[in-house]
């Protein structure tokens, strides 16, 4: 559950930081730094350079001394950590170590993609930081000393085009000492440093811890209903003895202890094994995403969680033995024969079945009758609810079109490309030669995306040309524009009390909110912090960093390659999947957990469903041996058994799933809401589906196995007596 926490602590973030543009940050840096309670304060760049020979992946850059050391410094996973007054060594993440097969040692040499960055390096290890998380989760990436910074960075921004040398932007990063510090710098447009890093990490890890505890919930209610219910049963046929114990002159205390002292110290035993079970099973927990933040992490159960547990279950089940035992020795006696036999039950099996399924006629077991029914409906509503929950995240993760790429490809100008005030142009270009061909795509839509100030924050907003197509990025709730003063807006405008039909002001503009989208990012805002508005594409003086693009549909047997070929190498072809927001790629991170949480659930409603038949039907061996001696066949046996599974799995089936449904599509629209993506389940229908026939092939199961087992021990105790 601290994990992050720990790790953010661990690689020095920055307490609060903020965007600058970089022909102001030297001033802004100095400034910074001359502040009371600030008490170390560096500069980080991001510079679009790569491995000679290979795309270019992108680093960040430390401007000043500091950066890398006293402020974020990353954990290393192999080799070392970069000396930062050497230019000629840097070091990259695991994803990049992936793709490049690059090992510490390794010569190198850095360029950028017009050549004016050349360093021969060392890559010397690779390591793990808070800035390969969140917007940068699963992407390749370097990170570059302060020493290459002073002597790359500024030859590097000249190289650029005069609108991206004026609006590139530095990172501030400073820590300070005192809250009230913070406190000042947040008032004054500073953000909080982790969230720079990406705090949207934090729902992913979020979603994975609740996973686990929930399996661990799970798992502990099923060991201790499994073992509850062992002590229970052996207590009460030990019942026979309390008489004897009387008789000895034993108090009821006494005698109660006696009952349950033997398990009490059989699950002291036990409890004594726990800290090893939890020693050794606690390297599992190692996996997804919280392996990916933090690779070197101790696999060690937590110390107050593993006793806190131990106890309580020790408590738990010790009391259920005193129970058991108290009420083996208050009713020593015989249950009454009283029947309360079912007439709507078709034939003695049925009859029979169904009294077994009811209770027999004591008070014990009617609860008991109950409480497997109610355990069986939990068991089944835990499978549909995991389901319904997989079945949904596994949708939106793996389909584009639920995070905003309604569409199979982008097409931008490239990076390497002319100036941005050609870009439109470039665009028409690409689709005048892309409608020549028809049958390699359609034109969805064109539009420009850029960088919008407000009087809080800067938002990203896309002017969508309508003219060029009838792409819209999908709605949650509203409609399309219909003009040029209506907007469509993303989850986190929305979460700052914005509402359909106001009037918001963006860019000087007064406009009406009447939707709310998913859309992917295209210019550096933050996914769900975007606006969507008709308009001019040609229209870009109101956007900073203001990039142009094109919609594509692929035709029939299409594909990237052909349309890269088709429009030309002025552009840049991005697939769908290719741009898919943080928010989406954490909660993908989270590795197998629903698959493992469904497994325990299903393993938790057959183990529940045939425990509770084997041991309602066992005690009944007197019973099933007198039908056999009134002249039934063993399939009446047999078939008592039947009706019985029929009956639990009927009602299980019909509340379980009804309140795991409910219980699966809450907890998805919960996920969803936070990682802003759409809540709508995918194929609910077939969840259930599922869930029946599995619940149904399962009482075959059980009742066909039980069923022979009583046929057995009937023919075995009537030839007996």
């Amino acid at each position: 559950a601290s994990t992050w926490d720990q790790f953010l602590t661990r690689t020095n973030m920055p307490d609060v930081a903020k965007e600058v543009l970089s022909s102001e940050s030297g001033a802004a840096l100095a400034e910074l730094r001359s502040r009371e309670g600030v008490t170390s304060a560096v500069r980080m760049s991001y510079m679009s350079v790569g491995l000679e020979g290979a795309e270019a992946t992108g680093a960040f850059v430390g401007r000043d001394p500091g950066f890398g050391t006293e402020i974020y410094r990353p954990v290393v996973v192999s080799g070392r950590a970069a000396d930062p007054t050497r230019a000629d060594e840097f070091t990259i993440n695991p994803v990049m170590a992936e793709s490049t097969g690059l090992r510490p040692g390794e010569r190198v040499i850095i360029v950028s993609p017009d050549d004016v960055v050349r360093q021969p390096a060392t890559m010397v290890g690779i390591t793990v930081g808070a800035f390969d998380t969140g917007v940068n989760g699963g992407t390749q990436g370097m990170l570059l000393t302060p020493a290459f910074g002073a002597k790359w960075f500024d030859a590097y921004v000249a190289a650029l085009p005069p609108t991206t040398q004026a609006a590139y932007l530095d990172a501030l990063l400073a820590q300070v000492a005192s809250p009230l510090t913070t406190a000042q710098l947040l008032r004054e447009q500073y953000i909080g440093g982790t969230d720079l890093a990406g705090d949207d990490v934090t729902a992913a890890l979020g979603a994975e811890g609740t996973g686990y505890t929930v399996l661990a919930v799970v798992a502990a209610l099923g060991t201790l209903i499994a073992i509850g219910q062992v002590v229970s049963r052996r207590v009460r046929r030990r019942a026979v003895l309390a008489p004897t114990l009387a008789a000895m002159g034993l108090a009821p205390g006494g005698r109660r202890a006696a009952l349950a002292g033997s398990h009490a110290c059989a699950v002291a035993v036990g409890a004594l094994l726990v800290p090893v079970v939890a020693y050794l099973a606690s390297p599992l927990t190692g996996r997804g995403l919280v392996a990916q933040v933090d690779p070197n992490r101790a696999h060690v159960t937590d110390t107050l969680v593993m006793a806190g547990g131990t106890v309580a279950g020790f408590i738990v089940l010790v009391g259920v033995a005193v129970a058991a035992a108290w009420r083996a020795d208050a009713r020593p006696g015989h249950e009454s024969a009283r029947t309360r036999a079912n007439l709507m039950l078709p034939g003695p099996a049925g009859m029979f079945g169904g009294r077994v399924a009811a209770g027999w006629v004591g008070r014990s077991d009617r609860a008991a009758a109950r409480a497997h029914v109610a355990l069986s409906t939990l068991a089944v509503a835990s499978v549909t609810a995991t389901l319904v929950w997989s079945g949904a995240a596994g949708h939106a993760v793996a389909t584009p079109a639920r995070y905003g790429a309604t569409w199979d490809a982008a097409v931008i100008p490239a990076a390497d490309g002319p100036d941005d005030l050609d870009s439109v142009k470039i665009i028409d270009d690409a689709q005048a030669r892309l409608t020549a061909h028809p049958g390699i795509g359609s034109v969805l839509g064109r539009g420009v995306a850029g960088m919008v100030e407000t009087d809080s924050e800067r938002i990203e907003v896309l002017q969508i040309d309508r003219a060029a197509g009838s792409w819209w990025p999908p709605l949650l709730a509203g409609r399309v524009p219909e003009n040029p003063y209506e907007i469509t807006v993303g989850s986190r405008v929305l979460d700052t009390g914005v509402r359909l039909g106001d009037q918001v002001v963006i860019g000087g503009g007064s406009f009406t909110v009447v939707g709310e989208h998913v859309a992917s990012t295209w210019s550096n805002g933050d996914f769900g912090e975007t606006v969507a508005t008709t308009g001019n594409a040609v229209a870009q003086s109101d956007l900073d960093v203001p990039t142009a693009v094109m919609w594509v549909g692929l035709g029939h047997d299409a594909s990237l390659e052909q349309l890269a070929t088709i429009v030309g190498d002025a552009v840049e072809v991005r697939g769908a999947t290719e741009v898919q927001p943080s928010q989406v790629t954490n909660l993908a991170g989270i590795g197998r957990l629903d698959e493992l949480l469904l497994l325990v659930c299903v393993l938790l409603a057959f183990a529940t469903l045939a425990n509770g038949i084997v041991i309602a039907t066992k005690p009944r061996q007197r019973d099933h041996a007198t039908m056999r001696a009134l002249g039934a066949a063993p399939s009446a046996v047999a078939g008592s058994v039947l009706w019985h599974t029929t009956i639990v799995t009927a009602i299980g089936g019909v509340v379980g799933v009804s309140l795991g449904v409910i219980a699966g599509a809450m907890a998805w629209r919960h996920t969803a809401h936070t990682a802003l993506i759409g809540g709508a389940l995918h194929r609910p229908g077939v969840v259930v589906f599922v869930v029946l026939t599995m619940l149904f092939a399962m009482g075959l199961l059980v009742a066909g196995a039980a069923g022979a087992g009583a046929v057995r021990r009937s023919r075995a105790r009537l030839s007996i007596e």
